[in-house]
């Protein structure tokens, strides 16, 4: 029980913490799709930057 909560506890801080780091280039391209693909797109956005981020030129990448 105890990892699960801390699964979806780090999860929540991840993208919480993505959220505030995101690139506007990417929330651009949200406000622009948002309304045909929906929501989720930001949560996608978030997830990929963080995946495919350089940790060496953005320090928030590598400390999340």
């Amino acid at each position: 029980m105890r990892k699960t909560a801390a699964f979806f506890l780090s999860l929540f801080l991840v993208l919480s913490l993505g959220y505030a780091t995101l690139h506007p280039a990417y929330l651009l391209m949200t406000d622009w799709l948002g309304p045909m693909v929906g929501s989720s797109l930001l949560s996608v956005f978030t997830l990929i930057y963080l995946l495919l981020g350089d940790p060496l030129s953005f320090f928030m990448v590598a400390f999340i």
